[in-house]
């Protein structure tokens, strides 16, 4: 730990730990001083953003939607994560799973 203010140190931790943070400490010193902030989960314009800006910057898109039902997969997977924050975990696994088998066909 640094006491010199030129140094910080930025950590973060996904929800479900959280309450793990009570077993260190430090970790609970750092909190009780203003060394704290809480990011909100993103609502669903920020999950659009999540899912689309990557697959952009990797020069793929999404394809046009699906003939059967409408609906565009990146929409599909803004809507099921914005309807269950906690799926954010699952969405990160899904999005790298998609990336891996374009890659793997490129």
């Amino acid at each position: 730990m640094t006491q010199s203010g030129q140094t910080w140190v930025i950590a973060t931790l996904r929800s479900d730990f959280y309450h793990r943070c009570a077993e260190i400490s430090t970790l609970v010193d750092l909190k009780a001083d203003t060394g704290q902030y809480d990011v909100q989960p993103p609502d669903a314009a920020e999950i659009a953003q999540l899912v689309r800006r990557p697959t952009f910057a990797a020069g793929l898109q999404f394809e046009a939607e699906d003939l059967q039902t409408g609906q565009r997969l990146d929409d599909l997977l803004r809507d099921a994560a914005a309807a269950n924050r906690h799926s954010l975990p699952l969405l990160e696994f899904t999005l790298d799973e998609l990336y891996r088998s374009v890659r793997g066909r490129c």
